[in-house]
């Protein structure tokens, strides 16, 4: 906790496999060449459980702010994860019920929230039963929310401050929800929500 990384050639944070009920909070990565903070099974080919990744500021790492791969039953709650060159948060390979609220992902190069599947490029394998609520994206390159999952498990979809910020299927779901909203408001003759 109250760890500042920054300006180095590898990830913030590195979460290696079989870990359990461990925190990383409060943390400042800044300009990292890696993934700012990543969970993965190199190290030990077991799934990561029990995560709480909280309160963290990820900004202008080389890929994600913050990876989930092959990790389960964590929380990553209240982050702020900005201008990466990739996704701001990333769930993928069997990351599953998983708890992302409250964070914020903005001004990324890819998407700001992202879930992998197997219509991914490259393929991983289908995470699934993740909560994903009350985010906050905006200012993302490709998408503010991307699926790549192929579960149909879509859920309520909410507006506030004319941003997506909640949902349970993220991707063509809030496309589609976005697009509509843009319709409606441009109809009513006010400026576009995302603009």
């Amino acid at each position: 906790a109250y760890n500042h990384n920054r300006d180095t050639t590898s990830s913030g944070v590195f979460v290696g496999g079989g870990v359990t009920n461990s925190q990383i909070v409060y943390n400042l990565i800044d300009n990292v060449g890696g993934t700012g903070i990543t969970t993965n099974t190199q190290f030990v080919a077991a799934p990561n459980t029990g995560l709480l990744i909280e309160k963290n500021h990820i900004r202008m790492t080389a890929f994600d702010g913050i990876r989930l791969n092959n990790t389960t039953d964590s929380f990553v709650l209240g982050n702020k994860s900005e201008r990466n060159v990739r996704d701001g948060i990333r769930l993928q390979n069997s990351s599953h019920n998983n708890d992302v609220t409250n964070n914020l992902s903005r001004d990324n190069g890819r998407d700001g929230m992202r879930v992998d599947g197997p219509t991914s490029t490259p393929p991983s394998p289908q995470s699934m039963n993740n909560d994903i609520e009350q985010n906050k994206m905006v200012g993302n390159v490709e998408h503010d929310c991307h699926d790549d999952t192929v579960q149909e498990v879509a859920r309520e979809v909410r507006l506030d401050d004319q941003l997506v910020v909640g949902h349970r299927r993220l991707g063509r779901q809030c496309e589609r929800v976005l697009a509509e909203v843009r319709r409606l408001v441009l109809e009513a003759g006010d400026h576009d929500p995302v603009q």
